[in-house]
């Protein structure tokens, strides 16, 4: 075989590949979006396979959808919490790095509307080595004395420190020792977390909201 020859082979198997690959992602995207919707009926809620409308109306602005690229919100549940209040259950990713080193974050998010409780801006994740580094050149990160184990597992910052304290009482400092891994972020009138890189199965769904709600609960409804 002729060195011409080869090479459009190799380039027709790379592109064949990538036609599979692309094939099998997108039947997995239906295949979910599917089961996400059953359990939405399941559970009484309402489903849409895209509502971008709905989350840039009202969750914009937090640090959690402005990283990355190629972001996507998809498989939205709306259901009801106390009240009126709303409670989403959603896919959502985004694209980092590029190249060799591109990768994709998939994670299932909850959000839980709190109407005219004003949360303070903040933002909670589990803290590494950076963000350790970080700290000591003066990067911020919130600290709970009585709470040593909190603060060794979180980098917690705000805009307003005084106010943020006031969110993070006792109750949720102690469950979130104790339930490590959350991802949160607070602002006006929503309270968001995931847990970082996670997407639940759908059939885990329940779970994922059982745990969603326990966290909404410990924090404030009025600071």
């Amino acid at each position: 075989m002729d060195p011409l020859t080869l090479q459009l082979s190799v380039v027709g198997l790379a592109l064949a590949g990538a036609g599979v690959i692309g094939a099998w992602m997108s039947y997995a995207a239906r295949k979910r979006a599917e089961a996400m919707s059953e359990m939405a009926r399941r559970m009484g809620w309402e489903f849409r396979a895209k509502d971008r409308e709905l989350l840039r109306e009202n969750l914009m602005g937090l640090r959690l959808f402005e990283v990355g690229r190629g972001r996507e919100f998809m498989n939205v549940l709306r259901g009801g919490g106390e009240g009126k209040e709303r409670i989403l259950l959603f896919d959502y990713s985004y694209t980092e790095g590029s190249g060799k080193n591109q990768h994709t974050v998939r994670q299932s998010v909850a959000a839980f509307e709190r109407a005219g409780r004003g949360l303070p801006r903040f933002e909670l994740r589990p803290e590494n080595l950076l963000h350790k580094i970080g700290s000591v050149f003066g990067y911020q990160d919130i600290d709970f004395k009585g709470f040593p184990g909190f603060s060794k597992a979180y980098l917690l910052r705000g805009q307003v420190e005084d106010d943020v304290r006031k969110v993070f009482k006792p109750m949720a400092l102690q469950y979130l020792e104790s339930n490590r891994g959350w991802c949160v972020e607070g602002w006006g009138d929503w309270l968001v977390m995931c847990r970082e890189g996670r997407r639940a199965d759908p059939k885990d769904i329940p779970a994922f909201l059982e745990d969603a709600r326990a966290l909404n609960i410990v924090f404030p409804i009025r600071t």
